[in-house]
């Protein structure tokens, strides 16, 4: 699946798609602070080497416009799921529907596994 190659650097910089290099690098400040391996009381590597990863790409604006592209692609793909021109009866469109909301409760719970 796209989502699963390619990573929400929005979410995990906790910025809108829309946010200006101003915000990212705030917030990216903040974040990095946070959770800095030298940090003893909040401290994760793994998270903080997502943090370095998603702001390399979201501070640098060519790398940041091809990343757009993708993730435009992959946003569209996942809220797909909700159109619901093509159904003709309201079982399957009930059915779409609660398929589409499990389907988001457990990419929350997979992006989220430690909570």
């Amino acid at each position: 699946m796209a989502e699963t190659l390619l990573p929400d650097h929005y979410e995990v910089l906790q910025v809108s798609p829309h946010a200006d290099s101003e915000t990212i690098e705030r917030v990216f400040r903040h974040l990095a602070h946070r959770y800095h391996p030298d940090n003893r009381d909040s401290g994760d590597a793994e998270r903080f080497a997502e943090l370095v990863n998603a702001h390399t790409v979201l501070s640098d604006p060519a790398q940041r416009a091809r990343y757009d592209i993708g993730y435009e692609g992959v946003r569209q793909e996942r809220w797909r799921i909700f159109n619901q021109d093509s159904t003709t009866s309201e079982i399957v469109s009930d059915t779409r529907i609660r398929l589409a909301l499990l389907s988001l409760l457990y990419v929350a719970r997979r992006d989220n596994a430690r909570e």
